[in-house]
């Protein structure tokens, strides 16, 4: 919704930041984000890249948007364990592939429903982060979420 770069604005946050969600989470980001004066942008093709605007990038343009975009932190929270493996892996494969110098995330480490035909997570421990790229700086149990300490924060640093 626009939380996180909310806050990191009230630090005075004046770098590029993307924002890749499903559409209809994007429209709530963006009226988040606009009734709080951040300045934010749509970003479906390859326009020229600002400093200092928060990028919204529709999920179904994530592919080709950014192909030409660099960035130095890739964050996640919770969602990426959420989604179908095979879309799952398509954004790692990703990161792979731009070489960000830090990879942050915090997702679920085990089953809930591990009987489930609905519930279906992919598990952080099984993310394919390329180790001959990236090496474990921090793991841990996540402190700002519930559910039961199920989610655990991973810091991973570029070789």
């Amino acid at each position: 919704y626009g939380g996180l770069i909310y806050f990191l604005k009230k630090l005075n946050f004046k770098e590029t930041y993307f924002n890749i969600d499903i559409p209809e989470s994007l429209y709530v980001c963006y009226y988040y984000l606009r009734k709080n004066n951040i300045n934010c942008e749509f970003l479906t093709d390859n326009k020229t890249i600002k400093k200092d605007i928060v990028y919204l990038i529709p999920s179904n343009f994530y592919k080709e948007v950014t192909k030409n975009i660099k960035f130095n932190v890739f964050f996640n929270s919770a969602s990426l364990s959420e989604m179908d493996r095979g879309v799952c892996f398509e954004y790692i494969e990703m990161i792979n592939r731009k070489r960000p110098k830090y990879i942050l995330h915090c997702n679920s480490n085990y089953l809930t429903f591990p009987d489930s035909k609905i519930h279906v997570e992919v598990l952080a421990k099984d993310f394919p982060i390329d180790k001959n790229l990236y090496h474990i700086v921090y793991k841990n149990i996540s402190p700002f979420q519930g559910a039961s300490g199920r989610y655990r924060i991973y810091l991973y640093k570029l070789n």
